[in-house]
């Protein structure tokens, strides 16, 4: 790999792929794959992206089960890919960010978006089966707490086939 053409977020994010998974050859895998498919796309660096789609050339996940999820949960799920895809080269959103998209998103088909409670229900759900990652993280400001945030992404799905999949819905 030549310098500069990967962050340590990307190879962060591998790491933590290949350990759920168990094998140090997976993380090799998806390193040699991710890098395939940026060049492919003529890309000089790694993305989140290039990650997901590798992913998915080594375990292909089942189109049916974006498909057959309850419409507000794809409503959710629309909002994250959303949000990822206009940020190409982070892997995460704020639960606040996810929240005001799909508000957003609701919104523009005139559908009433669901309470906080509900919403955390589906983001429950999602992670439950698979689809996202939920992580919570405690925020400091000089030294102080400043309460604890949740990031939600999505590693194993590429995120421009799941608006594609979710917009045709």
């Amino acid at each position: 790999m030549y310098e500069c053409t990967y962050s340590k977020e990307v190879i962060k994010t591998i790491a933590s792929l290949a350990f759920h998974s168990g094998d140090t050859r997976y993380a090799i895998e998806l390193l040699w794959r991710s890098a395939k498919v940026t060049e492919q796309e003529n890309s000089s660096v790694i993305s989140f992206e290039h990650i997901r789609k590798a992913q998915v050339s080594v375990f292909p996940i089942d189109q049916s089960i974006i498909m057959d999820l309850p419409f507000q949960l794809k409503r959710v799920l629309l909002a994250l890919a959303t949000l990822l895809n206009s940020k190409k080269h982070i892997a995460y959103v704020t639960s606040s960010e996810l929240r005001e998209k799909y508000d957003e998103i609701c919104k523009k088909s005139h559908d009433r978006p669901r309470k906080q409670t509900q919403f955390w229900n589906y983001l429950q759900q999602l992670t439950k089966q698979g689809l996202i990652e939920l992580e919570v993280q405690n925020r400091h400001e000089n030294g102080k707490s400043a309460g604890r945030t949740t990031l939600i992404g999505i590693s194993d799905l590429p995120v421009g086939e799941l608006l594609f999949l979710l917009e045709q819905d």
